[in-house]
């Protein structure tokens, strides 16, 4: 449980990806591009009218890459990307890429949400 919305109580689960739903990251993916593109010049729309990341496929290969759903109540909200850095040694993980659809006010209960998790797997975390 992550906390209430009025009287209705909210439930956030973190669900590893599995290869076959690469498509819905891939779709997540460029919702993520499109809000950093804000910050980063170099993205750009694609002629399909997508921003895409071609190293998705790396996340099923790359040993130390864990991406994961984020869900609200059973819908799909975003997305988590850990890594297990390999130089680093005073984290376990890394969160290395985070999105979260916009949601009106709920935004404080997602970080809740996020140290629960984080917290569920008793290492050092670096985020």
């Amino acid at each position: 449980m992550i906390g209430k919305e009025g009287d209705e109580l909210r439930m956030l689960t973190i669900e590893k990806v599995p290869k076959n739903q690469a498509g819905v990251l891939q779709n997540l993916y460029s919702l993520y591009l499109h809000d950093l593109s804000a910050y980063t010049p170099s993205l750009d729309i694609r002629e399909d009218g997508a921003f895409h990341f071609e190293e998705l496929p790396l996340f099923w290969k790359v040993e130390g890459l864990s991406p994961y759903f984020i869900k609200v109540d059973d819908k799909l909200t975003g997305f988590l990307l850990l890594e297990q850095p390999a130089l680093q040694q005073e984290a376990d993980y890394c969160i290395n890429d985070f999105y979260l659809k916009q949601i009106p006010r709920a935004g404080h209960r997602f970080q809740n949400g996020k140290r629960h998790f984080l917290s569920s797997k008793r290492n050092i975390y670096d985020y």
